[in-house]
C-alpha cells in the first residue's frame, strides 16, 4: 500500500479537504452515502471510523473535475455528450431534447403525442 506520511482524515475532515483544496462541496452525510453506494473516494476502516488518505481524495477530485476546458463545446466534442435529436416528416423535433424543452421527462408523452397514439389504436399513456 503506497501512502505519504500525511495523516489520514476522518469524513468531516475529508469533506472540508475537497472543500479548501478544490472547491468540491461534498458534505459529511454525502461521503458516508458514497462509500455505502460507490462512487466515492477509496478509504480505510479502523474499526467502525472511515478514514480517507489525502492522496486518495487528490485522485478521487481529479477524476470529477477532469481536464481543463476552453469552452462548453470542448466537453460535447470529446464525450459525444449531445442528446439525439430526431426530426419527424413534418420537421418537429422530437426525442429527449424536445422533452427537456418542453420541460417534461423523455419517457413522458406531450398531448401531441398521446392524440397521435389514440389515432393509431395505439395505447394513449405511458
Amino acid at each position: 500500500m503506497k501512502r505519504t506520511d500525511r495523516p489520514l482524515v476522518r469524513r468531516n475532515g475529508a469533506s472540508d479537504y475537497l472543500a479548501t483544496k478544490y472547491g468540491i462541496i461534498r458534505a459529511v452525510p454525502t461521503l458516508a452515502k458514497l462509500a455505502v453506494v460507490g462512487g466515492g473516494p477509496k478509504f480505510h476502516k479502523c474499526g467502525r471510523w472511515p478514514l480517507y488518505d489525502p492522496d486518495d481524495l487528490d485522485d478521487w477530485a481529479g477524476e470529477l473535475l477532469g481536464q481543463a476546458l476552453a469552452s462548453t463545446s470542448d466537453h460535447d466534442a470529446a464525450c459525444g455528450s449531445t442528446l439525439p435529436v430526431s426530426r419527424s416528416a413534418s420537421g418537429a423535433e422530437s426525442g429527449p431534447v424536445m422533452a427537456l424543452r418542453a420541460g417534461r421527462r423523455s419517457t413522458e408523452r406531450s398531448p401531441l403525442e398521446m392524440k397521435a397514439a389514440r389515432a393509431s389504436g395505439g395505447a394513449a399513456g405511458r
